[in-house]
C-alpha cells in the first residue's frame, strides 16, 4: 500500500482516531457513514454531496445515511484523506487529485498543466484515467467511485495577467506542485497553499493573486480581497476524487451497497451539472462586483504555456516510466 503516513507516530494517531470513531458505529442494518471534503457547502461539492446523500437514503429505504462534513469541518486536510479513509477513520472523502500525487505519482496525469483544452474535455480524460486510479485505491483498501470537476482554472489578481511582464515579481497562490511550476515558468513567485488558507493569504498580502476557477473566485468573495481581474489561461480543470473505505463497503447489505454505488453516480453527475450551470452565474456575479475578465493572452505567454505543458509531461513520464507513458497516451488519444 502506497502511503505518506510512514512514521510510527502518524500510524498511532490514525489508529487511535479510527478506534474512537468506530466505537460509535451502528449495525449494518442502520448505518451512518462520515464524509469529509475541504470544499464548502456553497461550492459545487455541496449539491453533489446532498444529492448523493438523498439517493443513498432513498435506495437503502432509510437504513443508511451520510453525515456530511464539508469545508474541512472534521479537521482533516485534503492531504490527510488518503490515509484516514484507508484506515477507516472516516468512510468517505473527496480529495483533489493533485493532493494525491505524493501517494502515487500516476495521479499526476490528471493534474498536468494544460493537459486539456478546457473543462469540457474532463470526461474523456477521466474515462482513460479511472481504471488506473481505481487500481491504486484498491491497493490501499479503498474504492474510487466517482469524481467532481471545477471550471477551468485561471488567475485572479489585482491586474491583468496577459503578458510575461505582468507576471514579474507577482506572488501567486498555487494549489499543487504542477501549478506552482507553471506559475514559476511564467515569471511569477508561486506560493503553494491549500484552499483553506487562500482568503487569509490574499487579505494579508502573502499573495497578490491565485490560481483557481471562477467558482473559487466567487466562493472567496475575491472582490473583497483586492482582486480586480481574472485572466482565463485555462491552466487545468481541478478534479476531485470520491473514495471510500473498502471494508466499510463490504460490511453493508446488498441493498446498501447498491445505494452507495447509485449515490456515487449521482455525485459525479450532479457535480458536472452544477459546474456547468454555475459558470455563467459566477462570471455574472464577479463582473457585478467589479472583476474584469480577460480571455486572451499574448503570444509569448501562449508559447511559455506550451513549453510548460511539454516539459512537465516529459519530466513526469521520465520520472515514472512506462506506466506513466501508457496513461498519458490513453489520455491524449481520447
Amino acid at each position: 500500500m502506497k502511503s505518506m503516513g510512514g512514521t510510527k507516530m502518524k500510524k498511532f494517531v490514525i489508529t487511535a482516531l479510527a478506534a474512537g470513531f468506530l466505537a460509535g458505529s451502528v449495525s449494518a442494518q442502520d448505518v451512518t457513514w462520515r464524509a469529509s471534503s475541504p470544499y464548502s457547502p456553497t461550492s459545487n461539492s455541496g449539491p453533489a454531496f446532498d444529492a448523493m446523500k438523498a439517493e443513498i437514503e432513498k435506495i437503502s429505504d432509510g437504513t443508511m445515511t451520510i453525515d456530511l462534513n464539508l469545508g474541512g469541518s472534521l479537521g482533516f486536510t485534503a492531504a490527510d484523506h488518503f490515509d484516514v479513509v484507508g484506515a477507516g477513520v472516516i468512510e468517505v472523502a473527496e480529495s483533489l487529485v493533485g493532493d494525491l500525487v505524493g501517494f502515487d505519482p500516476l495521479f499526476g496525469a490528471a493534474a498536468l498543466p494544460y493537459i486539456i483544452d478546457s473543462d469540457e474535455d474532463v470526461p474523456a480524460l477521466m474515462e482513460a484515467a479511472m481504471p488506473v486510479f481505481q487500481a491504486i485505491f484498491e491497493d490501499s483498501d479503498q474504492m474510487l467511485l466517482g469524481y467532481g470537476v471545477f471550471p477551468a482554472a485561471g488567475i485572479f489578481a489585482n491586474a491583468p495577467m496577459t503578458s510575461l511582464s505582468d507576471f514579474e515579481g507577482v506572488k501567486i497562490r498555487a494549489y499543487d506542485s504542477f501549478s506552482a511550476q507553471a506559475v514559476s515558468d511564467l515569471g511569477a513567485h508561486p506560493v503553494q497553499l491549500p484552499w483553506s488558507e487562500v482568503v487569509t493569504a490574499l487579505s494579508s498580502g502573502l499573495v497578490d493573486g491565485m490560481v483557481t476557477s471562477t467558482e473559487g473566485g466567487r466562493i472567496a468573495s475575491s472582490w473583497d480581497l483586492g482582486v480586480t481581474d481574472f485572466t482565463a489561461i485555462n491552466y487545468s480543470a481541478p478534479i476531485t476524487l470520491l473514495h471510500i473505505n473498502r471494508d466499510a463497503f463490504e460490511a453493508l447489505t446488498d441493498n446498501q451497497k447498491a445505494a452507495v454505488l447509485a449515490g456515487a453516480d449521482v455525485f459525479t453527475q450532479t457535480y458536472w451539472e452544477s459546474g456547468r450551470a454555475g459558470i455563467a452565474r459566477d462570471i455574472s456575479l464577479l463582473e457585478e462586483n467589479g472583476i474584469t475578465f480577460h480571455y486572451e493572452v499574448d503570444g509569448e505567454v501562449k508559447e511559455r504555456m506550451e513549453e510548460t505543458r511539454d516539459a512537465a509531461s516529459a519530466a513526469w513520464v521520465a520520472e515514472n516510466g512506462e506506466a506513466a507513458q501508457s496513461l498519458l497516451n490513453a489520455i491524449q488519444n481520447k
